[in-house]
């Protein structure tokens, strides 16, 4: 009698981190939430931009035009 032993496989995993002036980089969480309260001086300017050029916070594009977005608005 032998044993089905399941094939090995590979799970890619995205990480994003933000560094904000000299500070050392640190790990972010990629939900709506975490986004919105890590930007939340300038939170109701982003999730406007977001709901106007339908954009999804999971995608890594997305993500970057939301940043650049907000970096512009100062």
């Amino acid at each position: 009698m032998s044993s089905y032993t399941a094939p090995d496989r590979y799970v890619l995993k995205k990480e994003y981190y933000i560094r904000r002036s000299n500070e050392v980089a640190e790990l972010i969480k990629v939900s709506k939430k975490s986004i919105l309260q890590l930007l939340a001086d300038k939170s109701e300017n982003v999730k406007t931009f977001v709901k106007k050029n339908k954009l999804k916070i999971g995608k890594k594009n997305d993500l970057i035009q939301i940043f650049n977005y907000y970096n512009g608005l100062f």
